[in-house]
């Protein structure tokens, strides 16, 4: 990242004196190049904030991984782990996804409004959180998007939203949501590698819950 810093910053000096030598020689070619550092510039502080914001996240997502697994029983931590893992990718709403037998458990906590809401859903329910969780690999939607997971998205009046799912030795578990991110800028793949790292996180706490079940 240093190196990269010093390239650009070598870049644009070297541009700003061949435009002054090409302003003071009164060339035309001077008002071509104008916007050239600018516009380099620009492209060089998209992607620092871009590696900023993935940073940040990761550190963010320790955070959020702790939450769910230091309690002995990680489904009392749910509340707690939605509330961080929202607040880290400046989404305004999170939903924790899980299959159980016949159904789906649906945790879900909004940043404007207090609480967590729980609901079942029977296994035959067509939601987009039916749909989310049986994906394989991570999703990223907007709402202007073509496709049905695009249209079960707006139905909800949402915005955008990101997905990973939750694995366990291959098999899915559920699924991880994200809705109307906003705030620091980010990489879109960035994004979601972030969010599959916490996701595998949080299968581990969970498999660690379920296990303990089975023992007691």
């Amino acid at each position: 990242m240093l190196g990269l810093g010093w390239a650009v910053g070598l870049a644009v000096n070297g541009l700003l004196g061949l435009l002054f030598v090409l302003a003071h020689s009164a060339t035309p070619f001077a008002l071509l190049l104008a916007p050239v550092p600018l516009v380099v510039l620009h492209l060089a502080y998209q992607g620092y904030a871009a590696a900023r914001a993935d940073r940040i996240r990761l550190v963010g997502i320790h955070r959020a991984a702790r939450l769910l697994s230091e309690p002995l029983d990680p489904r009392l931590a749910i509340g707690p782990f939605l509330i961080a893992t929202a607040e880290v990718f400046e989404a305004s709403a999170a939903a924790l996804v899980l299959k159980v037998e016949g159904g789906r458990h649906v945790h879900a906590i909004d940043l404007q409004q207090e609480g967590v809401w729980f609901h079942e859903e029977p296994e035959d329910t067509a939601s987009l959180e039916a749909a989310l969780a049986a994906q394989m690999g991570p999703v990223r939607l907007v709402a202007s998007d073509p496709g049905p997971l695009a249209a079960a998205l707006g139905a909800t009046g949402r915005r955008d939203c990101l997905a990973a799912p939750i694995l366990d030795a291959g098999r899915v578990l559920g699924a991880l949501i994200l809705f109307d991110q906003s705030g620091i800028e980010a990489a879109p793949e960035g994004q979601l590698a972030v969010l599959e790292a916490l996701a595998r996180e949080a299968a581990g706490a969970l498999t660690k819950g379920w296990l303990l079940d089975s023992v007691l």
